[in-house]
């Protein structure tokens, strides 16, 4: 079986042992509106193994007015950190009204900066030079990898200069954009900071996707002879309900009278292929707890589907899924089911199974629309859509405030039969008129059911989701070298039902532990400080990483990218225990199947795949 060692892929060499306090978080302790939560967050921190938090210091928290400076809320913090034994990382960032944007008053800058790490350098040893400096949002005016290298040379200049020993970050910038990082390279960024950090959010993307950007990233820090660490300073996935379940379907089971409490829905997880519809931003668990039944069905189950026994069938909750289904999704609609086809591009990505096991993604453009009754019409190109809103019929059962990004695929009344009728549900405004990227079809032809479609792609992913992404980034990370990753956040506000950056959190608004929140505690206990680097293999069939704890236990981590895979294991050695990767005992059969959740095993020599 063919394996390749990421490492050396990436091209960044193995680290022998890992940070003593690798483990970081975001909080917002530094403003009013988590302050006071401060203590018994640190409480939290103490309990799940976290070591460091990342917090805003910012200048319009510490000089409220013209001439006023105010450090009390911070006094507060660094001393209650100190008692429990969490490192700050501080973020030096943004501006006053009456000095904006900061990098155009720079000498006012520089007086709060040398102002707050005078009262704070010797007990925060490390500071970072603004949050996402690549963003207008925050930069104020377009932003200029030039402007930020000499923004940066001021502010390192003025922190060496109360203290040379303290660490300089460089504002970790949103993503991984090259374009700008080269720009301020070129400028001379590399000698004005001891530490480079990104922020490489995935949305809904496996974390694994990180691994080709990391070594271009890599690769560009080389060319300008950069060795400075890597830190992660913000990565994390948001976990708000996306408004296609929550509004969008709902409004289209109205339309076509299907009653959620009366009606069993379909989900295709078929283990033996390799294939689930239930995927990273799918949680039919979640989405459909109101339908009478979740049934979940094989591949051979299709072959005879009764629609008045599944009235509602999801075959897939992205793009992609397995050509043998095809004729059978055809026979349900054609007998009266009503197929979901919730996001990205439906009917689009066909899966192949090859002789090794591995699926293979064969794309289709639209050759299957035709065949059910479907139209579709592209502009990812040459067009820019310029909103999202209800369609006129949905205008008043629907708000959708938050839109999708775009994919460029719309869907059309093209190839309906007579007695056929397209209905959109959700409209985007383009350079040349609007657009459905969510519709309800109703068949009354050679077809007689109805499908349900979006091309609208989310953001965010289920709580569940959430916490099996978190351990896979930190591993992959850890194994790419990156000494220290701070999860993106630890409390959810909760604050707008709708709203993403409302709930990226661990614990909720009452500081409620979420299962991301033992995800991280498994996370620690099985890799705490100390431990040797993980060493990341990728197989044809999975990814495994190993390490050692301190006291030389070997450790072991297994999970797929995206399907679950039923697979026997090769194990030497004996096995101390078994988890997955929120604690729960994992049972190591010949019919194990191994999924996107770690599985934590501890003891073995060797741990493969047979």
């Amino acid at each position: 079986m063919k394996k390749t060692v990421l490492l050396f892929v990436l091209g960044i060499g193995l680290i022998s042992r890992l940070c003593a306090s690798q483990y970081g978080v975001i909080a917002h302790i530094g403003q009013p509106s988590e302050n006071h939560l401060a203590e018994a967050e640190f409480k939290l921190f103490n309990e799940i193994g976290i070591d460091w938090v990342r917090c805003d210091f910012d200048w319009s928290g510490v000089n409220p007015d013209r001439g006023k400076w105010d450090f009390r809320h911070l006094d507060r913090i660094v001393e209650l950190a100190e008692k429990y034994n969490i490192k700050i990382l501080p973020i030096l960032d943004y501006d006053v009204a009456w000095y904006r944007p900061s990098h155009k008053h720079i000498d006012a800058w520089v007086d709060y900066v040398r102002r707050i790490v005078t009262r704070y350098g010797k007990k925060l040893r490390y500071w970072e030079v603004y949050n996402e400096p690549n963003l207008e949002h925050f930069w104020r005016t377009t932003p200029s990898g030039t402007e930020y290298a000499e923004f940066l040379k001021r502010t390192y200049e003025t922190i060496k200069a109360i203290d040379p020993e303290i660490k300089v970050l460089y504002g970790g910038t949103s993503r991984i954009p090259l374009n700008f990082i080269e720009e301020s390279y070129k400028a001379g960024a590399g000698k004005y900071f001891d530490i480079m950090c990104i922020h490489p959010y995935r949305w809904s993307d496996q974390p694994e996707t990180l691994l080709p950007e990391l070594q271009a990233l890599h690769k560009l820090m080389a060319q300008y002879q950069i060795s400075q660490p890597l830190w992660i300073t913000e990565m994390g996935y948001s976990t708000v309900l996306p408004p296609f379940y929550t509004e969008v379907l709902p409004a289209a089971f109205r339309k076509l009278n299907i009653i959620p409490g009366n009606t069993t829905i379909g989900i295709v997880s078929d283990a033996d292929f390799g294939y689930a519809a239930a995927n990273r931003d799918f949680d039919p668990e979640l989405y459909f707890s109101d339908f009478r039944e979740i049934k979940y069905l094989t591949l051979p189950q299709l072959h005879r589907l009764d629609p008045k026994k599944v009235p509602v069938l999801i075959p897939t909750a992205g793009g992609a899924l397995p050509r043998q289904m095809i004729d059978d999704l055809y026979s349900y609609v054609k007998k009266g089911g009503t197929l979901i086809f919730p996001a990205r591009i439906p009917l689009w990505y066909l899966l192949d199974k090859q002789p090794d096991g591995r699926l293979k993604t064969q794309t289709v453009f639209g050759e299957l629309y035709k065949k059910f009754h479907m139209g579709y019409i592209h502009h990812y190109w040459k067009k820019t859509e310029k909103w999202q809103k209800p369609a006129k019929e949905f205008a008043d059962e629907i708000e959708f405030k938050t839109p999708y990004p775009f994919l460029g695929i719309f869907l059309t009344a093209e190839n309906l039969q007579q007695g056929d009728t397209f209905t959109p549900i959700i409209e985007g405004g383009m350079d040349d008129g609007n657009y459905a990227i969510a519709a309800l079809y109703r068949f009354n032809s050679s077809l007689k059911g109805n499908i349900i479609a979006s091309t609208l792609t989310s953001q965010t992913v289920p709580p569940d989701k959430q916490a099996e992404l978190l351990p896979r980034s930190y591993l992959l990370l850890q194994a790419c070298g990156v000494k220290k990753v701070f999860s993106y956040c630890f409390q959810s506000t909760e604050q707008k039902a709708w709203d993403i950056e409302s709930y990226f959190g661990i614990v909720n608004r009452e500081l409620k532990p979420q299962k991301s929140f033992y995800a991280y505690k498994t996370m620690t206990a099985h890799c705490p400080p100390g431990s040797s680097s993980p060493v990341l293999t990728n197989t044809d069939v999975c990814y495994i990483a190993h390490w050692r704890k301190p006291d030389q236990t070997p450790v072991w981590a297994i999970w797929t990218e995206q399907y679950p895979k039923r697979l026997k294991l090769n194990i030497k050695g004996k096995v101390i225990s078994a988890v997955n990767h929120i604690g729960e005992k994992v049972d190591l059969t010949d019919k194990y199947v191994v999924s996107p959740s770690v599985t934590y095993i501890v003891g073995p020599s060797s741990v493969s795949i047979k």
